[in-house]
């Protein structure tokens, strides 16, 4: 259908009101019809005229509703976008006749409650996103009849308070996401129906309490995420990732396996993962960790930034089992002095950073097991020397290391810096601090001549 009898058409559907109607689908999808309307409350369709579109897009319109009769004019179209149009109001009646309605796109309008069996017309609905709308209210049965709804997307909008039967009928929902809302509470039975959920997204809302039952019962759950809330303790069974990052979480209890564990910036002392074998990534960061017990039996960890916890001390147990290991992040967790067996497993680690502690000094072969090291991080620790005569021979891999911020005395710095250069490894180029009394530089990194 050509572009001038598309605006012909609309322009008498919408009795005498302009329209302007432009045709940006592509040219080989006749089922396509992009719409661009002007202004108005409301327009009304002539619901005795069908068309056969499967697909419409309001693009840069103000309509503030959906048209009247819509899906009497369209009732094959399954595919609805409306974003940026500045609806304002959802009503039940907007849907009658979306039988053949798959998605619908609503982001970025100002919507504020969905009302009682808003979407009861539209029993085929896979899709719905009504993201970035001013949304407060929720209706218990807003969502009623949509037991085909797939996922769902809520996000940064106003809402606080999740009725506790709201997603009852949604039986075959996955991915549910919340986030950028302001709700406090998540009651018990929640997702008690939604035994096929994989994905829940409630980041940076006002959690103060989590139920512990509430996703110990959802065996397809593999993502969530509960960053940036209040709450002090989480519970789940198996995951594939958790997010729990910028949180006030002091206990997290995994009564299963999980594969990413995301828990930076927390009050944990207490972490307990029941079954360790698939977990490859741990980021635990910024909390108040005294050991890494609770992860002793982590075979196939590739990742471990356990970094800004009072550590201290590294048993000799602590990565004794984690032979995968490729990256761990050691940075300021008090350590003193690591045991001179203490990354004797770790053959395969690339990146290790002990920046930003205690040490004195390394034990002679500390390094010796690590053959692909690449990466050594020593920068602000109490340095005064190291043993690098053959740190070439133990670490053939090694291209970078740091070096800033120790007690180093220039002339053993220049020969260090010099044998770096020598075997083609770039040291770390500090900020020369010159406010510090008595003090010189090496290649930018500070020492003294005593």
């Amino acid at each position: 259908m050509s572009k001038i009898v598309l605006s012909f058409v609309f322009t008498m559907l919408c009795q005498g009101l302009h329209v302007d109607i432009k045709n940006m689908c592509p040219r080989s999808d006749k089922f396509c019809v992009k719409v661009k309307l002007n202004p108005s409350e409301s327009y009304e369709l002539d619901r005795n005229v069908t068309y056969p579109h499967q697909k419409v897009t309001f693009s840069g319109s103000r309509v503030y509703a959906i048209p009247g009769h819509f899906f009497f004019v369209f009732p094959n179209v399954r595919f609805l976008t409306m974003n940026r149009c500045n609806v304002r109001n959802l009503e039940e009646a907007d849907f009658m006749g979306a039988e053949n309605l798959v998605r619908l796109e609503m982001w970025k309008n100002q919507i504020r409650e969905l009302p009682r069996d808003l979407f009861s017309g539209c029993r085929n609905l896979e899709w719905l996103d009504l993201s970035s709308n001013q949304i407060k209210t929720l209706h218990p049965h807003s969502f009623h009849g949509l037991r085909r709804l797939r996922k769902l997307l809520l996000f940064r909008n106003q809402i606080h308070t999740l009725p506790p039967i709201l997603f009852r009928d949604l039986v075959a929902l996955e991915t549910v996401h919340l986030e950028d809302n302001r709700i406090e509470i998540l009651e018990e039975n929640i997702f008690i129906a939604n035994s096929r959920l994989g994905i829940v997204r409630i980041r940076n809302n006002r959690l103060k309490v989590v139920h512990p039952s509430i996703f110990l019962s959802m065996r397809n759950l593999y993502w969530l995420d509960l960053s940036r809330n209040y709450f002090d303790e989480i519970q789940t069974n198996t995951l594939d990732t958790l997010h729990i990052n910028d949180g006030m979480v002091k206990k997290c209890f995994i009564n299963g396996k999980i594969r990413n564990l995301h828990a930076d910036n927390n009050e944990i002392q207490s972490l307990y993962i029941r079954d360790l074998t698939n977990t490859q990534e741990i980021h635990i960061s910024r909390n108040k960790l005294y050991d890494l017990s609770s992860i002793h039996g982590a075979k196939h960890l590739s990742k471990l930034d356990a970094s800004q916890n009072k550590l201290g001390l590294l048993n000799s147990l602590d990565f004794s089992q984690m032979a995968d290991l490729m990256y761990l992040n050691l940075s300021n967790t008090d350590l003193i002095l690591p045991g001179k067996n203490a990354f004797a497993r770790l053959t395969n680690l690339a990146t290790l950073d002990l920046s930003h502690n205690q040490m004195r000094e390394l034990p002679p072969d500390l390094l010796t097991p690590l053959r692909n090291l690449r990466e050594l991080h020593l920068d602000y620790n109490k340095l005064t020397q190291v043993n690098y005569s053959n740190l070439r021979d133990s670490s053939p891999a090694l291209k970078y290391l740091g070096l800033h911020g120790n007690n180093w005395r220039c002339s053993y710095l220049r020969d260090l810096v010099e044998y770096m250069d020598r075997n083609g490894i770039s040291v770390s180029k500090g900020i020369y601090d010159d406010s510090v009394g008595g003090t010189h530089n090496v290649a930018g990194i500070n020492c003294t001549l005593l």
